[in-house]
This record gives structure tokens, C-alpha cells and sequence, in this order.
């Protein structure tokens, strides 16, 4: 997806109303902090061997063939979280991952994917060798295919923009682990530029810096409830039966968090809700005994006649 420059400070779980229909869309944003999430560098370094578990290291680097010392290093980050709860029937429109770059010491843009786990892993037991206690990896270092999935959630070139956020689609991770798909999390990779060494360090979970405490990894879910947008009634169909809810309860103020006769959340049933009917006019599969339908054109002018003779109520 890209790079994304964060500003205010994001405290805990945030879930943000984004419109209001009757499928009402939202933004779920988590703040994944040590009880939040897991996450590990694994390393090896081709004279000092596995440089054994680093589950408590406050940066998740990618580094491929680092010369230092006289040897090549070769380093990549796992991350893993729980979903935040969604509320029932919750449809996942977009899931993001945003990773905050501390250093890119070397100056390359470096292609960085995260793809999604396929067997489990320790935070505090992972190393090149091994995912947890007793079990390796089917080769050291993890293996595309086996241990990941080959194809990339998403790739995004990061550049040397240090305490920068760069976002990464995630979206069909989250909705597979939504759906009850098994969740291993993620791993990260780089692709060694040429010529060059990849070299980039974000900040994990356990990460933290006085003087820019946003430093941690962040998950946004942009989710929808509902469905068919202009559906009061719920059958699948944008129609007549829509149409009389809007009118049953014209010119009526309602109470918050009633979408059924408001769908614009206005708390007034009136023409924002009539145009969101009308917007969708015949939007879904029409029922067995649906009938013909009129254009809403036609509607339009039998509401406005309709609105003419009633009286619009005060709104307070």
C-alpha cells in the first residue's frame, strides 16, 4: 500500500464510525503492544551460526548477506496477534499492518513483504532453527511453501524514512483468520537489493522511545455490518418495502443507533434518508413476489408530493 506518516498518539483499541446506512461501515484500530501481540527476529550469521532466540529484541530487522566481521548475516521478523473482536456478521472491507521504520542504515529502497505463517511459533523460542521448543523449521531460516506462504499479502518498497509508518495490506490474512482460518501471523522479508545489502530495523512490540511514544506496530480492520446499503428491511433488495419504512416514519425524530427507518444516523427520518433508498433503488435481487418495480423517479415525485402535505416536525 505505501508510506503513511502518523500524527496524534493512538491509545488502545479504537473503533471509529466512518457513514451510517444500513450496512454501517467502521474502523477498528489496535495499538499492538506486548498484550497485544507477538513478535521475534530470527538470525544467523555465517561464522557465529544461529544467533539463538531474540524474542525480546525491541526491533524487527530484515537483513540479507550484511558483510560485517568478516561474514554475511541473514535476519527476518515474525509477528503475530489475536483479531480484535468484530461484532457479528462484521464483513472485513480492508485489514492494514503498519510497521514503524527505525533505521535503514545501508540507504536502499528494499522490497519488504509480509506473508502469512503456516505452522506456529514462540515468541520466546524461536530461533533460525527452531519455530518452538522441539519443533525446527522444515529448513533453517523458514521455507516458502512450507513454512510461509510464497505469495506476498503485499509488498511495499521502503525507503531510509526513519519514525515513518509504512502501511501493508493485510486483508486477506485477517479475513482468513476471521473466517476461522488458522493464525500464525506474519513473517517479514526483504529482497536483497543489487547491488546493496538489506538492511532495515522497525520497531517491534516491546519497542518504546521517550520522545515518540507511537512507535509501535498498529492493525486498522475498515469493516462493514449489514449489507446492501439502502436494505432497511434486510431482504436482500433495495425496493418498495425500503421505501415504505423511510415514509412509515417520515418527519420522525429517532433514537440514536436506530438505522432501520434512519439510515443516514441523523437521528431524523427524512430526505438524507429517502436519497440513500433512492441511491440504491433496485440494488440486490428483487424478492419472488417483488413484482414490477417503478423507477425511483417516479417515487421522487410521490414523496415530494407527500412531504408537501406534512407538516416537518421540529427537530430538537
Amino acid at each position: 500500500m505505501g508510506l503513511r506518516i502518523q500524527g496524534a498518539a493512538i491509545l488502545g483499541t479504537v473503533a471509529i464510525a466512518m457513514a451510517s446506512a444500513s450496512a454501517r461501515a467502521d474502523v477498528l484500530q489496535q495499538v499492538l503492544d506486548e498484550t497485544h501481540a507477538e513478535d521475534t527476529l530470527i538470525a544467523y550469521a555465517t561464522v557465529a551460526g544461529d544467533q539463538g532466540n531474540l524474542g525480546a529484541s525491541t526491533g524487527l530487522y530484515v537483513y540479507e548477506e550484511r558483510f560485517v566481521s568478516g561474514q554475511n548475516w541473514y535476519g527476518r521478523s515474525m509477528i503475530k496477534f489475536p483479531l480484535p473482536e468484530l461484532p457479528a456478521g462484521a464483513i472485513i472491507n480492508s485489514a492494514t499492518l503498519s510497521l514503524k521504520l527505525k533505521e535503514n542504515p545501508r540507504n536502499q529502497i528494499v522490497a519488504t513483504s509480509l506473508h502469512q505463517m503456516l505452522v506456529d511459533w514462540e515468541e520466546m523460542q524461536a530461533t533460525w532453527g527452531l519455530a518452538k521448543a522441539g519443533t525446527p523449521w522444515s529448513t533453517p531460516g523458514m521455507a516458502a511453501g512450507v513454512d510461509y506462504q510464497a505469495a506476498a499479502q503485499d509488498t511495499v518498497a521502503v525507503d531510509n524514512s526513519p519514525n515513518v509508518f509504512f502501511d501493508f495490506d493485510i486483508t486477506a490474512a485477517v479475513t482468513a483468520w476471521h473466517s476461522g482460518a488458522a493464525n500464525y501471523g506474519l513473517a517479514i522479508l526483504g529482497e536483497n537489493p543489487t547491488p546493496g545489502d538489506a538492511v532495515l530495523n522497525f520497531y517491534s512490540s516491546e519497542s518504546f522511545q521517550s520522545f515518540d511514544p507511537d512507535t509501535k506496530p498498529v492493525l486498522t480492520i475498515d469493516y462493514s455490518i449489514g449489507g446492501l446499503v439502502g436494505d432497511l428491511n434486510s431482504d436482500g433488495f433495495v425496493g418498495i418495502a425500503d421505501l415504505n419504512i423511510v415514509l412509515g416514519a417520515w418527519n420522525q425524530t429517532v433514537p440514536p443507533g436506530n438505522p432501520l427507518a434512519d439510515p443516514s444516523g441523523d437521528n431524523f427520518v427524512g430526505i438524507a434518508d429517502l436519497n440513500i433508498v433512492l441511491g440504491n433503488w433496485n440494488a440486490g435481487t428483487p424478492p419472488v413476489d417483488g413484482g414490477a418495480v417503478p423507477e425511483p423517479a417516479t417515487f421522487g415525485l410521490m414523496v415530494l408530493g407527500a412531504a408537501g402535505l406534512s407538516r416537518r416536525t421540529v427537530r430538537r
